[in-house]
């Protein structure tokens, strides 16, 4: 294997689920709206954003817990992949 496609290999992954995690914080946009107090909104951006919160406390690039998080990442991909599609 080369040295560009080993740091290919290494770079998308982390590139992708960054992009992933801002995508999905897009979707938080929504609670602003007209009518609403500020704690109202407060508390529905909070409801819309602890996910994530907890993509990125589990990010792949944190190279100094990848050993300790490992098993719990593959469980929260695996229970997110299941309640998203249910």
């Amino acid at each position: 294997m080369t040295k560009a496609s080993k740091r290919v290999l290494y770079w998308t992954p982390r590139t992708l689920s960054i992009a992933f995690i801002a995508f999905l914080s897009l979707f938080a946009l929504d609670v602003f709206g007209p009518g609403q107090g500020f704690w109202k909104t407060l508390l529905a951006l909070t409801m819309q954003q602890h996910q994530i919160v907890l993509l990125q406390a589990l990010h792949p690039h944190k190279a100094h817990r990848r050993h300790r998080w490992r098993r719990i990442r593959r469980r929260y991909a695996v229970s997110h992949g299941v309640g998203v599609g249910v």
